[in-house]
C-alpha cells in the first residue's frame, strides 16, 4: 500500500527559491503553499487566537516555550489545520513534511513497507512521527512494539515539532474538532491532546533520522533534519565584518602613533 496523498509545507518565498529542490527531492509530493502570518488580517487573528496568546503576539512576549508570541506560528498552525481538512476531505492518510526535512534515497521503499502494516491494522490508533525533535531520547525508550514506540507523557513534556508524519481521517476530525482558539504552538496543541487521552502519538522506530552531527542510529538514514543556514551565514558575515572593522582600527592607531612619534 503507498500514500496516495503526501504534502511539502513551504512558503511562497522558498517555493520560489527553491522550486528546481523540491522537485527533485520531493518528486511525488504536492506542494502546499504555507498560510504565512503576514497574510492573516487582524480581524481574522481576533476571531481564531485566545485574547491573552492574541496580547501576546502584540507585544513579542510569552511566558513558557509552548505560548506564541509571534503571528508566523499562527501562520504554521493554520497551514497543518488545512492540511488535516484535506485528509477529511480525501478520506485517506496523509503524509505531511515541513521543507527542512530531506528524503534519501532509500525512504521509498521502506517507507512503504511499514506504513502498509500501519495502515491495515492501526490507522486509527494516532499520528505517526517519521521525524521529531524528541527523537534522540524515544530510541532509548521500550518499544510499543517492533515497529514503533508510544511517546509517553515524559517526552510529551517536550517540544515535538511537525517536520514528517502520518495523519488519518479519524484522528484530523479530533485535531480540528479542538483547534480553536488558537493558544499554544501547533506541536504543544497536539501534544495536549495526546496527554488528555484524546489520541495516541507514536514515532516509527524502523526509520531513523540525522540531525547534521548527531547521529540517532547505525542503521541508513531514511530522513535528516536539514538546518537552515540562511540566519547563520549572515552571522558570519556580520561576525567577520566586525572583526576587520576592529582589524582596521588597530592598525589606524598604530600608524598614527608611529607617526605622531617620527614627527615629534
Amino acid at each position: 500500500m503507498n500514500i496516495e496523498h503526501k504534502y511539502i509545507i513551504c512558503t511562497k518565498k522558498r517555493l520560489e527559491q527553491n522550486k528546481e529542490y523540491y522537485d527533485k527531492v520531493f518528486p511525488d509530493f504536492k506542494i502546499f503553499q504555507a498560510v504565512e502570518g503576514k497574510n492573516i488580517e487582524e480581524s481574522y487573528l481576533t476571531e481564531i487566537v485566545n485574547p491573552i496568546t492574541l496580547l501576546q503576539i502584540k507585544n513579542n512576549f510569552c511566558y513558557t516555550e509552548k505560548d506564541i508570541n509571534h503571528i508566523n506560528s499562527v501562520g504554521s498552525a493554520l497551514s497543518h489545520y488545512k492540511l488535516w481538512k484535506k485528509c477529511i476531505e480525501y478520506n485517506k492518510p496523509l503524509l505531511i513534511c515541513e521543507d527542512d526535512i530531506e528524503l534519501s534515497k532509500e525512504v521509498d521503499e521502506k517507507l512503504y513497507i511499514i506504513i502498509d502494516k500501519y495502515l491495515k491494522n492501526d490507522s486509527d490508533k494516532g499520528i505517526f512521527f517519521l521525524y521529531s525533535l524528541i527523537h534522540s531520547k524515544i530510541i532509548h525508550k521500550k518499544k510499543f512494539n517492533e515497529d514503533y514506540i508510544q511517546m509517553d507523557e515524559y517526552l510529551l513534556e517536550n517540544s515535538l515539532g511537525l517536520q514528517a508524519y502520518i495523519i488519518t481521517p479519524k484522528i484530523a476530525e479530533i485535531l480540528i474538532k479542538n483547534f480553536f482558539p488558537i493558544t499554544v504552538h501547533v506541536d504543544w496543541y497536539i501534544s495536549v491532546l495526546s496527554q488528555l487521552n484524546k489520541i495516541k502519538l507514536y514515532f516509527i522506530s524502523d526509520i531513523y533520522f540525522q540531525e547534521r552531527g548527531i547521529n540517532c542510529s547505525s542503521s541508513n538514514y531514511l530522513f535528516y533534519k536539514k538546518p537552515l543556514n540562511i540566519h547563520l551565514g549572515y552571522f558570519k558575515i556580520l561576525v567577520i565584518g566586525f572583526f576587520i572593522l576592529n582589524l582596521l582600527s588597530i592598525i589606524i592607531r598604530f600608524i598614527t602613533i608611529i607617526y605622531i612619534i617620527f614627527i615629534n
